[in-house]
């Protein structure tokens, strides 16, 4: 089982069964898909066979309608199975019992089905004789060793869950208050697109460095991604568990500012506004936009507008005020392109562009605008000057020499 067939099971179920050989390759197979099922966020149950059958030999000896009952009677939630099996086969090794309880505990601070970890340490304490203290710490570290605060020198905060101290976050575990990371995360903006909801937060680590940082919503669900994705960015590093990470969350996302994320920009219909690189245009005015945050506030609305290709050109797509109006182009354009009412049917055009939806809704086509005429004729030209009505003009391409994909 690997990682990605996980990944792709975990779209259509979410729960497993694990239904293998009894013997011993079968049950170390068993605990090799368990982990990699978890880490996909299945819950995963076990049923094994008796040494002498596999799933096929079962069924053909004994009949489906035994399978469902064997099924039904002897099922284990994987956790269980996994200690039931480590005792019984090492029965009385203590070194055993030592190895158990660290990967249990282990397998607690991570997995998400965090509900029922005390129902499970309590049965897994009953097969096994170690206590639910030592199956169920409160803390997996990940990368070095947590700092612990005094207790009373911290007696205000001590009574809270976890607080802040010199931009790190410390949790009350165990009468000992001990760190959780080397930063702490600021909450800025929900991000809700198309593509699903993400979140925007600034992080700011014991060094004082700040980074702004975006989550998926995979990346706020598995430990693994949220300690990936912040240590891309420096020095920033979550020594918690799964656990503190939920009460992070539960104490972070109350705070964040919704906005809506525009991905494509141009008129956007359903807020009728106009959404460029640098900015918004709404009800003719234009509101520029939060460099640092990306973010631009009109009509009661909070707007976050992607970033663009840095490679594009010089960010094409931009709001700037112009000294000549309107009615200034216009004239000018039929002054220069005067020949054959060339202006006119440039001005036409153009016009005619603004109200494109319309004219599509109703006709179903919009046509193209086709220049011909011998070389130095202006053709080139012409369509640059109306191409600035449309933001910084891109290059042209030359249907002649341009390949099929470049043209399209």
């Amino acid at each position: 089982m690997s990682d990605e067939q996980a990944r792709l099971l975990s779209k259509y179920a979410e729960k497993v069964v694990l239904f293998f050989d009894g013997d011993d390759a079968g049950r170390k197979a068993i605990e090799k898909a368990w982990l990699t099922l978890e880490k996909a966020g299945l819950f995963v149950q076990v049923c094994v066979l008796a040494d002498d059958h596999d799933p096929d030999s079962y069924v053909r000896k004994f009949g489906s309608d035994d399978l469902e009952n064997l099924l039904a009677e002897k099922i284990l939630d994987a956790v269980i199975w996994f200690a039931s099996s480590s005792v019984e086969n090492n029965k009385g090794d203590t070194l055993v019992l030592h190895k158990l309880a660290e990967k249990v505990s282990t397998f607690f601070a991570q997995t998400k089905f965090t509900a029922v970890c005390e129902s499970w340490a309590a049965k897994i304490s009953e097969i096994t004789g170690v206590s639910v203290a030592n199956l169920l710490p409160e803390i997996a570290v990940r990368d070095g060793v947590p700092e612990i605060l005094d207790v009373d020198e911290h007696a205000d905060n001590a009574k809270s869950d976890f607080f802040e101290q010199d931009n790190c976050y410390f949790m009350h575990i165990k009468k000992q208050l001990v760190q959780q990371s080397n930063f702490v995360l600021r909450p800025l903006y929900q991000l809700n697109g198309i593509n699903g909801t993400s979140r925007v937060f600034e992080a700011i680590n014991i060094d004082g460095q700040k980074v702004q940082i975006k989550f998926d919503g995979r990346e706020l669900v598995s430990l693994d991604a949220f300690c990936q994705k912040l240590e891309r960015h420096g020095n920033f590093v979550f020594i918690g568990s799964q656990n503190f990470l939920k009460k992070l969350k539960a104490a972070l996302f109350g705070s964040l500012t919704a906005c809506k994320q525009i991905e494509t920009l141009g008129w956007q219909p359903e807020h009728k506004i106009w959404a460029w690189e640098n900015g918004i245009v709404h009800d003719g005015k234009f509101v520029e936009i939060d460099k640092e945050t990306r973010t631009v506030n009109v009509g009661g609305n909070h707007f976050y507008l992607s970033e663009t290709n840095e490679n594009q050109e010089n960010n094409a797509f931009r709001c700037e005020k112009s000294g000549t109006t309107l009615l200034d182009w216009i004239s000018k354009i039929a002054t220069v392109y005067h020949e054959n009412d060339n202006g006119v049917l440039l001005v036409l055009y153009f016009l005619s562009s603004v109200f494109r939806d319309t004219v599509y809704e109703n006709l179903r086509f919009f046509p193209i605008l086709f220049g011909f005429g011998p070389k130095g004729s202006g053709k080139s030209r012409t369509a640059w000057s109306l191409s600035h009505l449309f933001g910084k003009p891109l290059k042209q391409i030359n249907l002649s020499l341009g390949t099929s994909v470049g043209t399209l």
